[in-house]
């Protein structure tokens, strides 16, 4: 039963590496495509985010919650 050596697997889990936790960049935008973009591929893809990647660099990860963040900002900069 796991929850009779839970502690054990705890241990065994965080000492173990994280390689095999990796994931790929499989879905990736470029940051100068526009956000509405960003959205739309994240619609599609069932993600709350995408990796941003320009020529083979990994630049950072934009979220949705980033993008309403901005939004809000941008809005009450004109109120």
């Amino acid at each position: 039963s796991c929850v009779g050596n839970a502690k054990e697997k705890i241990v065994e889990l965080l000492d173990s590496e994280v390689d095999p936790y990796v994931q790929k960049l499989h879905v990736l935008i470029r940051s100068d495509e526009p956000a509405i973009k960003a959205l739309a591929i994240m619609e599609r893809n069932d993600t709350s985010y995408l990796f941003v990647v320009d020529d083979g660099d990994y630049r950072g990860v934009i979220t949705i919650q980033g993008i309403a963040h901005r939004m809000s900002e941008m809005d009450a900069a004109t109120s």
